[in-house]
C-alpha cells in the first residue's frame, strides 16, 4: 500500500512531464475538440499594486498594445523545473516555494492570520492550520508547500530524478513568443505554449543537446487540426517589461500538462506565465507559472496519473489522496480576485519555476504514442 501511495504522490510531482515512457495513453475526447484558447488582456497601462503588496507580475509598459511589424519569433524550450525541493535562485536557506509564485488573492496571510482562519476565504473543515500561510511578499502556492512535501517525504531525490529525465529527452514545455521587439519593453507580444514530444520516441537513444540546435517535435495533443500555428493555449495579451515576457492579466486559462506519459489539462484560474529573458532574448533565465486548480478539477487532473500507478478512481488509496489535496485548499475560483472571506475556500494555488533555453523552430507535429490505461473504462452516460 505504502509503495502504491508512493507512486502516486511521485506522479503527482510530475506535473511538468518529467517522467515519460515510450507508449502514451489515450485522453479526453474534449480535448481534442476544444477550440484554442486565446488568453487576451485588457490592461493597456500600468495597474496599481494589490492592497497586500504582494509581488505581481511587472505591468504593461506604456505604449500601444499591436503589433510593431518589426519584431520576431524567438522558440525556446525548458531545461529545467523548480517545485520545492532543490534551491530556487535567491531563496537561500529558504524552503524554495515560499519564493516561486506570485500573490494571487491580494491578501497577505501569515501563521497568525492562517491559524486563526482571518483575512482569507473560509478553510476546508479538516484542513491544517497552516494550510493559508503564505510565501514571501503574499505568495499564494500550496502545491509547492502542502503537497510537495508529503511527496519529499517518500521521494527526496524526485526532482533531481525529473530534471535529469528532462535532459535526457523527456517532455517538456515549449514556448513561443511572436513579435517580440529588441530592447527591454514591449507592450505587444503574443505568447504560444505546446507541450514537447519525448525526445527518445523520435530520435533514438541519444540526448536532446540544448545548445539551441535542439530539433524537437510538438505533441499533438498541444495544438489544433495538427496546425503548430495552432496551439491549444495561446497568450495573445501579452507584453514584455524590463526584459521580463508576461502572458496578461491574471486570468482563466489551460494549460497542458505533461503528466508521465499522459497529458492533462489543467485548468487554471487567475493564471499568468512570466519568462525572464537575457538581454538578448535568446533564453529564459527564470520563469513562472502561477494559478490556482479548481478544487472540482483536482480528479480530472490527477486521475491519469493514478491510472498509470494502476490506482484507479473508487478504489480506496484513489479516494483517499483526492480528499486529502481537497483539504489543501487556500483561495477562491469562482472570484476575479481569487478572494472572497465569505467562501469556502476551493482552489489549489501554484507556483511553479522553471527555465529555458533556445531551439530551433519545430517543423513537425507527432501523435503520442498509444498505451492502455491500466484501469478498466468507467460506463459513462448510463443513468440507474
Amino acid at each position: 500500500m505504502r509503495a502504491a501511495f508512493a507512486v502516486l504522490l511521485v506522479g503527482c510531482a510530475d506535473l511538468l512531464g518529467y517522467e515519460d515512457y515510450r507508449a502514451r495513453g489515450a485522453v479526453d475526447a474534449t480535448v481534442d475538440t476544444q477550440p484554442m484558447l486565446d488568453v487576451a488582456s485588457e490592461a493597456v497601462t500600468d495597474t496599481a499594486p494589490p492592497p497586500s503588496g504582494g509581488v505581481r507580475p511587472p505591468p504593461r509598459p506604456v505604449g500601444v498594445a499591436e503589433p510593431s511589424g518589426k519584431g520576431r519569433t524567438v522558440w525556446l524550450i525548458v531545461n529545467h523545473f523548480y517545485l520545492n525541493q532543490d534551491e530556487f535562485p535567491g531563496s537561500g536557506s529558504d524552503p524554495a516555494w515560499k519564493h516561486i509564485g506570485y500573490d494571487l488573492d491580494g491578501v497577505c496571510t501569515g501563521e497568525r492570520e492562517s491559524r486563526e482562519n482571518t483575512g482569507t476565504c473560509k478553510r476546508v473543515t479538516g484542513g491544517e492550520q497552516d494550510v493559508l500561510m503564505d510565501g514571501l511578499l503574499c505568495r499564494d502556492n500550496n502545491f509547492g508547500s502542502q503537497l510537495v512535501p508529503i511527496v519529499s517525504s517518500l521521494d527526496a531525490r524526485y526532482e533531481k530524478t525529473s530534471n535529469e529525465a528532462v535532459l535526457k529527452g523527456s517532455s517538456t514545455w515549449i514556448l513561443a513568443l511572436d513579435d517580440l521587439d529588441d530592447g527591454p519593453d514591449d507592450p505587444y507580444v503574443v505568447g504560444r505554449l505546446y507541450k514537447a514530444a519525448p525526445w527518445f520516441d523520435f530520435f533514438g537513444p541519444t540526448s536532446p543537446p540544448f545548445n539551441g540546435e535542439d530539433v524537437r517535435d510538438i505533441d499533438l495533443e498541444s495544438v489544433i487540426d495538427g496546425d503548430v500555428n495552432k496551439p491549444r493555449t495561446r497568450f495573445a495579451g501579452g507584453w514584455m517589461r524590463d526584459h521580463v515576457f508576461v502572458s496578461g492579466d491574471p486570468t482563466k486559462f489551460v494549460v497542458t500538462l505533461p503528466i508521465q506519459s499522459v497529458s492533462v489539462d489543467a485548468p487554471l484560474a487567475g493564471g499568468v506565465l512570466t519568462l525572464r529573458l537575457d538581454a538578448a532574448h535568446t533564453k529564459g533565465e527564470l520563469g513562472i507559472i502561477a494559478g490556482a486548480i479548481p478544487k472540482d478539477d483536482i480528479g480530472s487532473v490527477l486521475q491519469p496519473i493514478a491510472e498509470q500507478a494502476g490506482i484507479c478512481p473508487g478504489a480506496m488509496l484513489y479516494d483517499s489522496f483526492i480528499r486529502s489535496i481537497g483539504r489543501m485548499m487556500d483561495v477562491v475560483t469562482d472570484t476575479p480576485a481569487l478572494h472572497d472571506t465569505t467562501q469556502t475556500c476551493n482552489g489549489l494555488s501554484l507556483g511553479l519555476g522553471f527555465t529555458a533555453l533556445p531551439m530551433r523552430p519545430p517543423t513537425k507535429v507527432v501523435a503520442p504514442f498509444p498505451r492502455a490505461s491500466k484501469c478498466a473504462p468507467v460506463d459513462a452516460g448510463v443513468d440507474g
